[in-house]
């Protein structure tokens, strides 16, 4: 069963609202996402590239914390973070091949430091393409 919770903060803050999902079996999800995200500076003006950093953090928890752990995204959760947060650049390789690229001290997970490996290639090949059109 899923709930959503509002919080309501000042619409003149630079984060108005955030909303989160929350389930019944994913109360560590909830704290981490609450503590995170609620308690950042609400009141500053986020540059562009601040919040593209946000947002590829995001991200990451989106998908790293279906199993609780904000630290780890395991093989089937980095391949739905493929499926539905990149599915234009990652055409080429499955999901298995990424997961053995990236999990570079071979652990069962890909950590945010490995992970940013994916994001570095992701955004060199888009910047690439942005050059062909």
């Amino acid at each position: 069963m899923v709930k959503s919770i509002t919080w309501g903060l000042s619409p003149v803050c630079g984060r108005a609202q955030s909303t989160i999902r929350k389930t019944y079996c994913a109360q560590l999800r909830i704290l981490y996402v609450v503590h995170f995200q609620v308690n950042k500076p609400l009141c500053t003006m986020l540059t562009e590239l601040e919040k593209a950093l946000d947002t590829i953090i995001d991200i990451y928890h989106k998908y790293s914390l279906i199993k609780g752990n904000p630290h780890a995204l395991y093989k089937d959760d980095l391949k739905k973070l493929l499926t539905n947060e990149c599915p234009q650049y990652t055409k080429k390789r499955n999901a298995d091949a990424w997961f053995r690229q990236l999990d570079i001290n071979e652990d069962g997970a890909v950590n945010f430091q490995e992970f940013l490996v994916f994001v570095v290639k992701v955004a060199l090949k888009a910047h690439e393409e942005s050059h062909k059109h």
